[in-house]
């Protein structure tokens, strides 16, 4: 162990202080005329105090309002605020690839082949070949189909929250007070239930357990238990935290596997593993084509890929399934229930639409796609929240191509690696006035130059060629489930002027959101057990 400790130092030394320091004063890349915060300009040190606090968009946000549009975050990485570098840095006519930061989410499968998914293959052809099959995979027209299959796990949750009305939550002991439910928690059962179903054709069963204790299996077929909510966000924490120093990726990894967040990788990769192994013996569903059908064959029939390329793409199915929507809609349920007239004029536009419902006598106490698909007001909720509070707050970083790019009319060199982040851009005033306000008319009332300008800027899901594939699922789970809750439920905040906080991984996820939850009157009866 001691060598180990050692060894490490002195990795740490010359590549984040020796190597830095060489770098910084030989400036070969002309990047001393940007202003960098404390040592971020010599040092990964600064960004990844910011990520060991879980706060890095914020602490990026605050150096750009002291500093500028255009700010050195870390030796080699430039972060932009000015709106004309998204479509410089993430447009496809860009030709800029991920960084090495995505290294960080990449490992050896059980084969020892070191396998990359979708989100982490920085090989344009390699991410335009699995693009192919899962973007079809997440094409609208797919989605939509599953909309029985996402309404029944609606319901399970509506069950439970309406038994939580009758007889009170259980006593938690991390609680507040009793009568108090982490609705956080409950959101991202929710979601790992729906992706289960999507994806696999069958629910991990989270919703009615009440907990998120998931069966996970190693490659040589050994199972056991663990908690997959914190076992997945431990990884997403350790790895965003590791890829502070991108060119010592693989050295830290090795040095560190004592570490739980390390662990915790390996732990999320035997669910996917045992998800994938249970969906293979029990063959595809019957009633529509999931997620997995779109890995195992293409339209022809014919094998699409081996296992391990299949492992891996199914973790992304899973892990970006779940997180990032548990994080879009508890966001937006807490904008939602701070700001009572912003409710009040959501529920004005729900109510005709679930009496309409009732009247045809086709209510079972939550809606349909079909039914709340339309509603502008719910997708202006929806898109100020995602503007508000960002699910992916960082800058996705890219690094800039051979021959060097012009980006917000500055020129910057090859190699360097180069980001928006979201968070601030969402916020600038200048394209979102009251830019920390919640109001969603703001999407409905802009015109022109305005509009334009404001939906440039709107990159919740990213841009270009490597944008979310899963933005139509998103919108898809948050329409249905943001209608229901609000038309069913009254919820109350552990104080008024209550704050969610944000724990940032690599998504920006929320802390623990307690709230009482209450029936609303004149609304379709209990659903039934």
């Amino acid at each position: 162990m001691m060598y180990l400790l050692l060894a490490a130092a002195g990795v740490v030394f010359f590549f984040g202080i020796a190597r830095p320091l060489f770098i910084y004063f030989k400036d070969e890349k002309d990047l001393h005329r940007f202003p960098s915060p404390s040592i971020a300009g010599i040092s990964n040190w600064w960004l990844a105090y910011c990520q060991y606090h879980t706060s890095r968009s914020r602490c990026v946000h605050e150096a750009h309002q002291r500093l500028g549009k255009v700010v050195r975050i870390q030796p080699n990485h430039l972060s932009f605020t000015d709106p004309r570098a998204i479509i410089d840095i993430y447009s496809f006519r860009s030709g800029m690839l991920k960084d090495e930061f995505y290294e960080t989410f990449s490992g050896e499968d059980f084969n020892k082949v070191n396998e990359h998914s979708i989100v982490n293959t920085r090989d344009r052809v390699d991410h335009g070949r699995k693009r192919k099959f899962i973007a079809a995979a997440f094409a609208q027209k797919n989605i939509v189909q599953t909309d029985p299959i996402v309404h029944a796990v609606v319901l399970k949750l509506v069950r439970a929250l309406d038994n939580f009305c009758k007889l009170g939550p259980p006593t938690y002991p991390d609680g507040p007070k009793p009568g108090f439910i982490n609705l956080y928690k409950w959101i991202n059962l929710f979601t790992y239930d729906a992706i289960g179903e999507i994806a696999f054709g069958k629910s991990f069963g989270f919703l009615d357990m009440g907990d998120d204790i998931a069966t996970a299996e190693t490659g040589d077929g050994k199972r056991y238990k663990c908690h997959v909510i914190p076992t997945f966000q431990g990884s997403s924490y350790y790895d965003t935290l590791i890829a502070s120093w991108s060119p010592l990726i693989d050295r830290l990894k090795k040095l560190t596997w004592f570490l739980q967040g390390n662990k915790n990788g390996g732990m999320f990769m035997d669910v996917v593993n045992y998800k994938v192994r249970e969906r293979l013996r029990n063959g595809k569903p019957d009633a529509y084509r999931d997620l997995f059908e779109n890995l195992m064959t293409d339209r022809n029939g014919e094998i699409n890929l081996d296992y391990s390329e299949i492992l891996r793409e199914s973790n992304i199915f899973i892990a970006a399934g779940n997180d990032t929507s548990a994080t879009g809609m508890t966001n937006a349920m807490y904008l939602l229930i701070s700001n009572p007239r912003v409710t009040a004029k959501l529920r004005e536009e729900l109510e005709p639409v679930m009496a309409a419902i009732v009247a045809n006598g086709e209510s079972d106490g939550a809606f349909h796609y079909d039914q709340v698909k339309d509603l502008k007001y719910l997708k202006a909720c929806i898109d100020e929240a995602l503007r508000r509070r960002p699910p992916v707050s960082m800058g996705l970083s890219r690094e800039v191509p051979k021959g060097g790019a012009t980006i917000a009319g500055h020129f910057i060199q090859e190699g360097v690696s180069v980001s928006v982040p979201s968070f601030s851009v969402h916020h600038d005033p200048e394209i979102f006035p009251d830019p920390y306000e919640y109001k969603p008319e703001r999407w409905l009332e802009m015109e022109g130059e305005e509009k334009r300008r404001a939906l440039d800027s709107f990159i919740p899901f990213s841009t270009g060629p490597r944008a979310c594939i899963g933005r139509n699922l998103a919108y898809f789970e948050q329409q249905i489930l943001i209608s229901t809750l609000v038309h069913r439920y009254d919820f109350e905040m552990v104080a008024p002027d209550y704050v969610l906080p944000t724990v940032e991984r690599l998504n920006a996820n929320p802390g623990q959101f307690w709230v009482r939850v209450r029936r609303r009157r004149a609304v379709p009866p209990s659903v039934s057990a």
